[in-house]
């Protein structure tokens, strides 16, 4: 019991601390209201923009996401969706599941935060690059797609994932490596890093893994819109979507139901109170970037 404590103790100093941090929406907030405040400062006469800073806070700290936001959301990830996948195929910037081309993605990432001036990631310092997982075939059975390391700091990849979603894992897993705990927050974050590269391949991961979370929150509260709005998805993005639930369909079964009560539980423990469901919150994230800063 005691070597257990002691383990438990280093988990929470080393990293599991990080689930007591500011939630990553408030934050958001926080930052886009400083640098508001500091753009009319430097304006300190001008009325107009006294009364824009009003009309401003109310609208930050009072906006309430409706139907309508997730409808326009879900139509603007489509549009980004059908564009950078036509990119990704006259560019032939496919990636398939071979080891070396994911050791490359790796490589290619390591400093995948670099342009993404948001909550200063890009200046949060140097990391190790993230590791594949030898045995991730296995791992595939209990749907975890990355493992992060938090006694040696190290992003760990699964290689036996969906050729789409693998630049995206890689980035979500290296947010945890910027203290960033939370599945959601570290979702965003992945989303985040995968918009602002450069590589057209890395963009599209981004888009398609937005494109599913808000596909999935959008059929659940109207599903009416959502039919409708995926009418416009493109037919090479459609396959993708369709080989990404194909393959997973594989590896469903008992070790994944345990795999995923064992994280419901883990997430619980650090005060995670929706336990996995929390992976759904990032469409909240989402909606609050697109506000700010897409619209």
């Amino acid at each position: 019991i005691g070597v257990l404590c002691f383990i438990y103790f280093l988990f929470i100093i080393l990293w599991g601390i990080n689930y007591n941090r500011e939630s990553l929406i408030e934050s958001i907030k926080d930052e886009y209201k400083a640098n508001i405040t500091q753009s009319i400062r430097k304006k300190e006469d001008d009325v107009e923009s006294k009364d824009y800073k009003q009309t401003y806070i109310k609208d930050i700290d009072n906006k309430e996401f409706e139907k309508v936001d997730l409808k326009n959301l879900y139509e603007y990830l489509i549009k980004e969706c059908n564009k950078t996948k036509k990119e990704v195929n006259t560019s032939n910037s496919d990636m398939k599941n071979d080891i070396k081309r994911i050791k490359d993605m790796i490589s290619k990432l390591e400093n995948g935060y670099d342009n993404v001036e948001l909550l200063n990631l890009n200046n949060l310092g140097n990391y190790s690059k993230a590791k594949i997982i030898l045995n991730s075939k296995l791992l595939s059975y209990t749907n975890i797609t990355g493992i992060y390391s938090p006694f040696t700091g190290e992003a760990n990849i699964n290689t036996n994932q969906p050729s789409t979603s693998i630049p995206f894992t890689i980035l979500h897993e290296m947010a945890h490596q910027r203290g960033y705990a939370n599945e959601s927050e570290a979702n965003f974050l992945a989303y985040l890093a995968c918009i602002n590269n450069k590589d057209i391949y890395v963009k599209y991961s981004g888009y398609f893994m937005a494109l599913k979370y808000t596909a999935s929150a959008l059929s659940k509260v109207d599903y009416e819109s959502f039919k409708y709005l995926t009418e416009n998805i493109d037919d090479d993005v459609l396959k993708d979507l369709r080989d990404y639930f194909k393959f997973w369909e594989k590896y469903e079964g008992k070790t994944s139901q345990v795999s995923d009560n064992m994280n419901n539980v883990y997430l619980k423990s650090n005060k995670v109170k929706e336990g996995t469901r929390s992976y759904g919150k990032v469409v909240d994230l989402l909606l609050l970037y697109y506000y700010l800063y897409e619209k």
